[in-house]
């Protein structure tokens, strides 16, 4: 009988130790489903882009997606999947924003939210109608500090949190380590109240990480900000970090399968030699929330070996593997799936009701159209 104890205390004791870096035993994963969303766009529109926004108005679901070569947003109803409008903001006038649009975010058709390249200290919020309603410049000159502009692209998982007439700000890292230690200390975000248009930092700062261990490497922060606390995380870092509603935080070890340890940063000399340096490094990219099932999707990039016919732009663009962790309200990895290889758009994809829709428009996939935008539903098995 002792024996018997004794073997099953041994295997306990091995289960436990197995759900090590935030893992759980039980594996979910993403499942396809056999609904599609196809959009026709047209020719003003891009086929890609590193900014999808979904969102509801007046009980109706619309897809908000940035054109970045033609600087403007093209609005989508999903019941249909028809053009409802484009928006294109303007530069100059008393509407313009001051600079071209790189970035936005939307709550409703009212408020659209905007970032002007080069400005880093301002957003600008306009209507669908591309009418300026108002300026929030930063309160402290961020520069340089922080850049809005990778605020507000999906590419990264970031965006505006409006929470009854308060939006949320997320500020954003440099990659320099210059400003990675000057980042120690500085608020992580800023709120502005539309009612009484005031703007106020927040008291939660950004933690030190010149020691964290596994190593975080030089690359962009990200910061989210969901039921009342920021999380913060790093595209080549392993961990998260959850604000505790002061200055503090609780950091949370999230180890892609497919994701060895990151290495510091070093010049590769030439752009398209930093490109293939960027590509076959490991990388995250956006960490979004699903409100109706209440976890987290978080994407990962494995690291891949570029080949001398490979199109490195195209291949650091669309990163033909990747996979989407799946992680709970706890922050624990419940599951995480592989996608099939130059198949998906790592940057292009959206959370509602039905579950979680990838776009197939990635150009080394053989179905890529450029006249439409296709999403394929995947939901939990």
């Amino acid at each position: 009988m002792k024996n018997i104890l004794a073997i099953a205390l041994v295997f306990a004791l091995f289960g436990l130790s197995r759900c090590t870096d935030n893992q759980t035993a039980q594996e979910v994963q993403l499942v396809r489903a056999d609904s599609v969303i196809r959009i026709p766009i047209n020719s003003n529109a891009n086929a890609t882009s590193r900014n999808v926004r979904y969102f509801q108005d007046k009980g109706e679901e619309y897809l908000a997606i940035e054109n970045e070569q033609n600087p403007s947003i093209s609005i989508y109803r999903l019941s249909d999947c028809s053009h409802i409008k484009d928006v294109i903001p303007c530069n100059e006038g008393p509407n313009g924003i001051g600079s071209p649009m790189y970035g936005f975010d939307i709550i409703n058709f009212d408020t659209i939210i905007v970032a002007p390249t080069g400005i880093g200290n301002r957003l600008c919020i306009i209507d669908s109608a591309a009418t300026l309603i108002k300026n929030i410049d930063y309160p402290i000159n961020p520069r340089p500090l922080v850049t809005v502009a990778r605020i507000l692209q999906s590419y990264y998982g970031l965006g505006i949190y409006k929470i009854d007439s308060v939006l949320f700000v997320c500020n954003s890292c440099r990659d320099t380590e210059e400003n990675y230690i000057r980042m120690h200390g500085h608020p992580i975000g800023y709120r502005y109240n539309i009612n009484t248009e005031q703007v106020s930092l927040s008291q939660e700062l950004y933690p030190d990480i010149s020691n964290a261990k596994p190593y975080i490497s030089l690359g962009v922060s990200s910061v989210m900000y969901i039921n009342g606390k920021y999380i913060l995380y790093y595209d080549k870092g392993h961990q998260i970090f959850v604000s505790n509603g002061d200055t503090t935080w609780t950091e949370h070890l999230l180890r892609s399968k497919y994701i060895k340890d990151f290495k510091p940063k070093t010049l590769a000399g030439s752009i398209e030699a930093e490109m293939i340096q960027h590509i076959e490094e490991p990388e995250y990219r956006a960490m979004i929330y699903d409100k109706y099932r209440n976890l987290y999707y978080r994407f990962a990039c494995p690291s891949i070996e570029v080949k001398p016919e490979d199109d490195v732009f195209t291949l650091g663009e669309f990163r033909s593997l990747f996979s989407v962790m799946i992680i709970d309200k706890d922050f624990n990895i419940i599951g995480e799936t592989l996608m099939p290889e130059k198949t998906y758009n790592v940057n292009m994809f959206f959370v509602n009701e039905a579950g979680l829709w990838i776009s197939t428009n990635n150009v080394e996939n053989p179905k890529y159209e450029e006249d439409a935008i296709n999403f394929e539903l995947f939901i939990l098995n």
